[in-house]
């Protein structure tokens, strides 16, 4: 990762920081295919309907002593305000363990949005060891950007129960190693959960749930 993330909207920052550590990605075609229209109750409200064949996101337990992260040198004060603000310090630690919010962290891409980047304790410089939790105030738009199937050497997993519509990419694990996305989309929000992981830290639990709860939490913050 490097600082062009911040000139970039929430999907391009998927590609850059992704596609900067893999060569396996997903493309991100653009669709002029409307998004369903989702059922809605006799006031109008709408309803949750999983999709066939997806995950149903279970909430799991949080650690019973979480930690805060550190912050690096050179974050904003806007970025470590905003990303405080979500307050996902216990879940992303639930997640990948100790960890510091770096200086991709930004509230200035160029979807409207906020991007709060976590990088593992003791990472090396170079080693794309990276959580980062990404929200849009143009969830239609970036949310149709993303690609609606698998694409190579990646698995595409419809995930039930966070937000109207969420998805779920996985690269790995393997070995040691792990790349993940995941998309949710509520009304007018857009949040994503981007993975990296060239050395999986060994409390580390990168489920999708563990994902959805971080996701969750910032939809709850807002």
């Amino acid at each position: 990762m490097n600082g062009k993330v911040a000139a970039l909207a929430v999907v391009a920052a998927t590609a850059f920081m992704l596609g900067g550590c893999s060569s396996a990605q997903p493309d991100a075609p653009a669709s002029t295919e409307p998004l369903s229209s989702p059922a809605t109750t006799m006031d109008g409200t709408p309803t949750a309907e999983a999709p066939q064949d997806a995950v149903v996101y279970t909430p799991p337990p949080l650690p019973s002593s979480p930690e805060a992260y550190a912050v690096a040198p050179g974050v904003s004060p806007a970025a470590i305000k905003a990303c405080a603000a979500l307050d996902v310090a216990a879940e992303v630690y639930a997640a990948i363990g100790k960890s510091t919010l770096s200086a991709d962290s930004t509230t200035g891409h160029s979807a409207g949005g906020l991007l709060c980047s976590f990088t593992t304790d003791g990472h090396a410089p170079g080693t794309p060891n990276f959580l980062a939790l990404s929200t849009s105030k143009k969830p239609t738009y970036s949310y149709e950007m993303l690609a609606k199937d698998s694409q190579p050497g990646w698995v595409r997993q419809d995930i039930s129960g966070l937000g109207d519509a969420a998805r779920f990419y996985e690269s790995g694990p393997t070995g040691e190693q792990a790349s993940h996305m995941l998309y949710s989309r509520k009304g007018t929000q857009l949040v994503s959960v981007l993975a990296k992981f060239t050395s999986v830290p060994a409390t580390a639990d990168l489920s999708v749930h563990r994902y959805g709860a971080i996701v969750t939490k910032a939809y709850s913050s807002k």
